[in-house]
């Protein structure tokens, strides 16, 4: 919350890149098992679903993501590509939260009334708008692999992550539609499709060369 709210909030959605309609389509699947849950008074499913979205997708996975796009100090992202950073972490995380509020009544409430002045349970839970089912859910799974793999590759070779890579990341064909964010997050000289030299996930989803 602290990270999302240090952004002003757009006012009017940008034109969105693919990875921010994937975490979309991903959140669209999460919501529709949760208020489905919900209508049959089960807290169980809710409380896991939430849970393992928003630490391991939204926190672990795409906020990392985005983060370079999102302060865009370097001046390497438009200024509508850095918008649709900042509105994407905006719709996610406040919807999150009214999922959430349910079952993390006082928490979120803070949170929401700290963020808008007001108490989140005076807010409804709408379902999931169905454009949100356009995006490419499959497209958040491959980078989530492709991330943990340099993490694992950097963690091996005793770097940090933040550290950078002198190197050219081949990836699979489908996930260059997220090229340009992971270069940036991961500090490569390039993402590429194809095969590099070295192999650096025991999966074959990425190299480097």
């Amino acid at each position: 919350s602290r990270f999302v709210l240090s952004f002003p909030e757009p006012q009017h959605k940008p034109q969105l890149m693919p990875v921010d309609t994937a975490i979309l389509a991903r959140l669209y699947e999460v919501a529709k098992r949760v208020i489905s849950a919900y209508g049959d008074f089960d807290v169980y499913e809710p409380a896991h679903a939430l849970y393992n979205f928003i630490w391991h997708d939204f926190a672990d996975h795409y906020i990392e993501l985005v983060k370079s796009r999102a302060y865009n100090r370097e001046g390497v992202y438009t200024e509508e590509e850095q918008k649709a950073a900042i509105w994407t972490l905006y719709t996610v995380w406040r919807y999150s939260l009214k999922l959430l509020a349910p079952i993390m009544p006082f928490v979120t409430d803070k949170i929401w009334r700290e963020a808008y002045g007001r108490s989140i349970h005076d807010e409804t839970i709408e379902d999931p708008p169905e454009e949100w089912r356009g995006g490419d859910a499959a497209l958040f799974d491959l980078v989530k692999k492709i991330n943990s793999a340099v993490w694992r590759y950097k963690n091996r070779n005793g770097m940090s992550l933040a550290d950078p890579l002198n190197a050219v990341l081949y990836v699979p064909e489908a996930a260059i539609a997220a090229a340009k964010d992971l270069k940036y997050m991961h500090k490569v000289t390039d993402v590429r499709p194809g095969r590099g030299t070295q192999q650096i996930d025991e999966e074959g989803i990425v190299w480097l060369g």
